[in-house]
C-alpha cells in the first residue's frame, strides 16, 4: 500500500513532470479547489497545489505513454472540474476523509476515460484516488494557518451565510463568472505545438450559419447567421451538428453574447436582447440530476452556484426569469448515454420549457445521428443544422488566429494569406477545413510549427 508523500516530495516529483503536465495539474487544482476554498484559495495557490496530482500524472505518463497519455490529460482535467469530484473533496476540506465515496469517484473517472476515448491505467483507479486524496490532505494540513483561516472559509461557504441574499448582487457575480468560464478557448489533451494554451473567444470566434434541417440533403445549404436564433420568434430551438462542427463553442458564445457587455465582445450581439444565460452539459445533468435535485430548477440554480463559488437564493432564477428572461442552453443531448436516458432528458427539458415566460429561450444541441425521430415536437421546437464553413468564413477564421500568433499585423495578414493559398490549392485538406474543430487544429499546427504537413494522412 502506497503511503502519502510529504509536501517536499510531492513538489520535487511535480518538478520532474513535462511542462504540459505541470500546467494541466495546476489548472485542475484551480478548477477544483478555487470554488471550494473561496477567499482562502490565495493561501493554497502559492503552495503549488498542482503537486498533489504529481504521482497520478507521472504514473499515467509512464503506463499509457504517447497519445494515450495526452488523451488521459483531457479526462484528468474534466474529472477534477466535475461536480461529483468537488462534492467528495469538500468532505476532506471539512475534515471528513472517512466519508469520501471512493467507488463513486472511480465511476466518474472511468466515465471520463471513456469520453476521452483512451484506455484507463492498469493500476486500480480506486487505489490511485485514495493515494491522491491523502496527498491532498497532507498538502492542506501543511499550511500554517489551515486549521484557522482556510477551515473558517470552508465553514462559511458551507453555511447558510454563504448564500448571496441580494438578487441583483447575485446576478452581477454570476455574469462575471459566465465571462470568466466561457470567455476563453482552452486547449488540453491535444498535441503540443507552440502558441498560447488559451485564447480569448472574441478574438477568434466566427459566427457560423444555420439552415433548416429540411435542407440537409442539399449541397448548397447557404443558411443564415446563427444569431437569428436569438432574434427571431422561435423560443425553443434544437441545433444539430456533426462532431467538431462548433456546437459547444456556439453555446458558449451565445452565453457571452447575452450578457450586458456581449455587444462589446461580438459586433453581431449589439442589438440582442439581454438574457441571463445558464449553460448545462447534458452528460452532467444525467449523472447529477437523479440523486441530488428535486427539479430542474434546483439543478440549474446549483449550476449557477458552482460557477460563482457561492450559492444564490432559491428564488434567483425565477426572479431573473421575470426581470429580463433566461437563455437556457443544454449542450450535447447525444451525450445522455442510452436512448432511454435521452428520451428522459427530452421530457425533462420539455416540461421545464413549458414553465418559462414568453421572453425566455431554450436551446438544445445534439449530433444528428443521435437525434433520429426528432425527439422534440416540430410544432413547438425549431430544428436547424450548423452549416460547414464556406471560403470567406475560413479566411476570416484564419485571419483571427494569425493575429493571435503573430504580433505584427502586416506579417500576420501575410501568413494568413499563405495558409489560405495552401488550403485553396489542396482540395482534400480544404474539405477538412470546413469543420470548425479540424480547422482550429490546422491553424494551430500551421502557426505553431510553421507549416502544414504535406499529406492529409500526416495532418
Amino acid at each position: 500500500m502506497m503511503m502519502p508523500m510529504a509536501v517536499a516530495e510531492l513538489t520535487a516529483l511535480y518538478a520532474t513532470l513535462p511542462k504540459p503536465a505541470r500546467d494541466l495539474c495546476q489548472k485542475a487544482a484551480t478548477a477544483l479547489l478555487a470554488p471550494l476554498l473561496g477567499a482562502a484559495w490565495q493561501q493554497v495557490s502559492g503552495r503549488t497545489p498542482g503537486a498533489v496530482f504529481a504521482r497520478i500524472c507521472r504514473q499515467w505518463i509512464e503506463e499509457l505513454g504517447g497519445d494515450a497519455a495526452a488523451a488521459s490529460f483531457a479526462a484528468f482535467e474534466d474529472f477534477f472540474a466535475d461536480g461529483v469530484t468537488r462534492e467528495e473533496v469538500r468532505k476532506i476540506l471539512g475534515g471528513r476523509y472517512v466519508d469520501v465515496d471512493l467507488p463513486r469517484l472511480e465511476d466518474v473517472l472511468r466515465e471520463k476515460f471513456t469520453w476521452a476515448r483512451c484506455p484507463a491505467p492498469k493500476t486500480p483507479l480506486i487505489a490511485q484516488l485514495d493515494v491522491w486524496l491523502q496527498d491532498l490532505e497532507v498538502l492542506l494540513e501543511d499550511l500554517p494557518d489551515y486549521r484557522g483561516q482556510v477551515r473558517r472559509a470552508i465553514e462559511q461557504l458551507q453555511s447558510s451565510e454563504a448564500l448571496v441574499r441580494n438578487y441583483s448582487q447575485a446576478r452581477a457575480k454570476y455574469v462575471a463568472a459566465v465571462r470568466r468560464l466561457h470567455g476563453r478557448i482552452r486547449f488540453a489533451g491535444t498535441a503540443e505545438v507552440s502558441g498560447p494554451d488559451q485564447v480569448g473567444m472574441d478574438r477568434v470566434f466566427v459566427l457560423p450559419r444555420v439552415a433548416p434541417v429540411e435542407e440537409r440533403s442539399r449541397k448548397d445549404m447557404s443558411g443564415r447567421p446563427a444569431d437569428c436564433l436569438l432574434r427571431e420568434k422561435d423560443r425553443r430551438v434544437v441545433v444539430l451538428g456533426a462532431a467538431g462542427s462548433g456546437k459547444t463553442t456556439l453555446v458558449e458564445c451565445f452565453a457571452l453574447a447575452s450578457t450586458p457587455d456581449g455587444g462589446g465582445m461580438f459586433s453581431w450581439a449589439e442589438s440582442l436582447p439581454e438574457l441571463l444565460p445558464v449553460v448545462c452539459r447534458v452528460r452532467d445533468l444525467v449523472r447529477e440530476m437523479d440523486s441530488s435535485f428535486a427539479t430542474l430548477w434546483d439543478y440549474l440554480r446549483f449550476r449557477c452556484g458552482r460557477a460563482m463559488g457561492e450559492a444564490p437564493q432559491a428564488g434567483f432564477l425565477p426572479w431573473a426569469k421575470r426581470q429580463s428572461g433566461l437563455l437556457v442552453l443544454f449542450d450535447g443531448l447525444d451525450e445522455a448515454g442510452t436512448p432511454e436516458r435521452r428520451l428522459k432528458v427530452v421530457e425533462l427539458i420539455s416540461a421545464f420549457a413549458d414553465t418559462l415566460s414568453p421572453h425566455c429561450r431554450v436551446l438544445v444541441t445534439s449530433r444528428p445521428h443521435d437525434y433520429a425521430g426528432r425527439r422534440f415536437p416540430e410544432d413547438a421546437w425549431r430544428h436547424v443544422e450548423l452549416c460547414e464553413f464556406d471560403d470567406p468564413e475560413i479566411r476570416t477564421f484564419v485571419g483571427g488566429w494569425a493575429g493571435v500568433h503573430v504580433a505584427d499585423r502586416s506579417e500576420a495578414d501575410a501568413r494568413a494569406a499563405a495558409l489560405w493559398h495552401r488550403l485553396e490549392n489542396r482540395k482534400d485538406i480544404l474539405a477538412m477545413a470546413r469543420n470548425a474543430l479540424l480547422l482550429t487544429m490546422m491553424v494551430r499546427v500551421h502557426f505553431g510549427l510553421g507549416q502544414l504537413p504535406d499529406s492529409r494522412l500526416q495532418l
